[in-house]
């Protein structure tokens, strides 16, 4: 879920002409606009459009440019021209079009809001972008004190050239000519008013085909069979009983995708109640655009869907497998989901993915099926049975016995620890840029000691002091910046070093950047 009820109490002040809030620190502007490799380890999105996959995370772009087999076989684009600000929420991409949608958090009286960092368009693949403001977008927000506020788009979907977009208050935009102009496209006659804004206005996720476009909102999910010039919705009331015999999705509806199975279209939704008895939380389908909806998981919160295919090397993949990213794993039915498991995401006993561990991604390229979380990428070409997990960060060997390396191997394998992100800003909201993460690795079980030390060789904090660390493991401490008194620590170069209780040792440094 992206944004709490509370919030929509915020759009009142946000447009007075009170003093403005800071945006957020771009750490991206000290690194190279176009460097080799995966540019972080917590990816998002995933886009194939047929000849290239692109992946979002921590401020960062990624596209594959070889074969896919190493770290290196990625391009990462930061702060080129063109791009936006803080983090890509969205993106989506079709022959040589490619938008994405930017945004970071704020803590706004006490609540964390997202705000829109506008969207960025390239019409050649990524060779070049153009910038789209919020106030581009729209114009009647131009005289509002922070016109980004609760704004974001949160998906977009792309159909017969026409781009769609999901956006938190304005329900959904369209542009019909590569992201030039846009459109709002509103479910109802409207009219659209920021400050009071319907819960069905709040559009949190998109799919299109044909004449044919489905959004999720905070109150349920919504239907046009004529390329939105009418809708229909499909949601809970809240005083109304709920029906087992023909359940509607839950109201918070921030997942939505399609498969044509034999000339029929399936389509699956994922989504939570957003109040009282409005619904269920988890999966939902639909083969009859909407009539009836079935109930095919209480157990997770899909973000995405991905399919399997007939013809499929596996015999138990086919039209009917149903793939869904959740915060309790990657989920997987064989049988139009009227059954799950989860997939255990293991490449040795030293790399993997812990099980129920959030999945924030998943694709399916022909044999091939990828997914991403917090930890980087996941892939199996024989649909489960083996994995290879790639990282944006180095191979570490072990720090006791040296033996046994996890993460993913390049030219700097004799590093036994770094920190990510380096540098970091405490300050920020955005947890992923606010600390940073120490990792190193293990073979045997020991004790582990990790401090912080200023330059000038004074021990600013422990962050763990003889802490039990299990062997055959990688491990990551965090340090939010702060010293023990809980203060921030000033701009500068810090080291840390890692002590175990067998007299291991490594050491590295870390760039404090607010």
């Amino acid at each position: 879920m992206r944004l709490v009820k509370p919030a929509i109490l915020l759009l009142g002040v946000l447009l007075g002409a009170g003093a403005a809030l800071s945006g957020e620190a771009d750490l991206s502007k000290v690194m190279g606009a176009i460097s080799p490799g995966l540019g972080a380890n917590d990816l998002s999105d995933i886009i194939w459009d047929g000849r290239t996959m692109w992946i979002s995370g921590s401020g960062t772009l990624n596209r594959h440019v070889s074969n896919f087999d190493t770290v290196y076989d990625w391009q990462t684009y930061r702060q080129l021209p063109g791009f936006g600000q803080g983090s890509i929420f969205a993106m989506a991409s079709s022959g040589n079009l490619i938008v994405t949608s930017w945004g970071w958090y704020e803590d706004v009286q006490d609540q964390s809001i997202p705000f829109s960092g506008g969207f960025s368009v390239s019409r050649d693949r990524g060779e070049s972008w153009t910038h789209v403001p919020v106030v581009s977008i729209f114009p009647d927000r131009a005289e509002w004190k922070r016109p980004e506020a609760l704004i974001a788009t949160w998906d977009f979907a792309i159909s017969e050239g026409t781009i769609w977009a999901s956006t938190l208050t304005a329900f959904l935009l369209r542009s019909d000519d590569a992201g030039q102009t846009w459109s709002v496209v509103l479910p109802d006659e409207g009219p659209l008013d920021y400050a009071n804004p319907k819960l069905n206005y709040f559009g949190q996720c998109v799919d299109a085909y044909g004449d044919t476009v489905w959004v999720g909102t905070f109150q349920g999910i919504n239907l046009s069979t004529d390329r939105g010039s009418t809708w229909k919705n499909f949601s809970w009331k809240s005083d109304e009983q709920i029906d087992l015999n023909n359940p509607k999705p839950g109201n918070f509806v921030y997942a939505v995708e399609h498969k044509v199975v034999n000339g029929k279209t399936h389509v699956w939704a994922g989504g939570a109640p957003y109040s009282g008895n409005d619904g269920y939380y988890g999966i939902y389908h639909t083969d009859d655009n909407g009539a009836t909806w079935q109930i095919k998981s209480t157990n997770y919160n899909a973000w995405n869907f991905a399919f399997g295919h007939a013809g499929a090397s596996d015999p138990a993949v086919s039209d009917s497998t149903v793939f869904a990213a959740s915060d309790s794993g990657l989920a997987v039915s064989h049988d139009l989901g009227e059954t799950w498991d989860i997939m255990d995401i293991r490449e040795t006993d030293l790399l993997k993915w812990n099980r129920g561990e959030r999945v924030a991604a998943v694709a399916v390229v022909a044999d091939t099926l990828w997914a991403t979380s917090s930890n980087g990428i996941a892939r199996t070409t024989d649909w489960g049975k083996t994995w290879e997990i790639f990282k944006g960060m180095v191979r570490v060997p072990t720090l006791d016995e040296g033996k046994t390396n996890v993460g993913v191997s390049s030219n700097l394998d004799g590093v036994e620890t770094y920190p990510y992100p380096n540098p970091f800003s405490p300050s920020r909201s955005n947890a992923d840029y606010s600390r940073t993460r120490i990792h190193y690795a293990l073979t045997s079980a020991a004790r582990v000691s990790v401090s912080i030390y200023g330059y000038n060789g004074r021990k600013l904090r422990d962050l763990v002091i003889d802490a039990s660390r299990a062997g055959g493991r990688e491990y990551d401490e965090v340090w939010d910046g702060r010293d023990e008194s809980g203060n921030v620590a000033p701009n500068g170069v810090y080291f840390y070093m890692i002590k175990t209780d067998k007299g291991d040792m490594a050491r590295g440094k870390i760039v404090v950047l607010d």
